[in-house]
């Protein structure tokens, strides 16, 4: 069984590194599976839908949001990014 599962993996690996990055985001299945993720979240939240296939494409942006702090006794702002 173990042979098996190294097998498979060894022959997916080898697929996947014969394919391009365009390919894989272009071949039916990829293309089906975000159909279906765009229909599914159509039929749960209609608003966020129409924003859905821009979002698939794009990578995450982190951001970091600033605290501002006021000493009780001084009014001095006290400025801290979260960590």
């Amino acid at each position: 069984m173990f042979r098996l599962k190294s097998l498979v993996k060894d022959k997916f690996t080898e697929r996947h590194s014969r394919l391009s990055e365009g390919e894989i985001q272009n071949h039916g299945k990829m293309v089906s599976f975000k159909e279906n993720v765009t229909n599914a979240l159509k039929t749960v939240n209609p608003d966020a839908a129409e924003n859905m296939e821009e979002e698939l494409d794009e990578d995450i942006a982190v951001t970091q949001s600033e605290v501002n702090f006021t000493c009780p006794l001084t009014q001095v702002g006290l400025y801290s990014s979260c960590q």
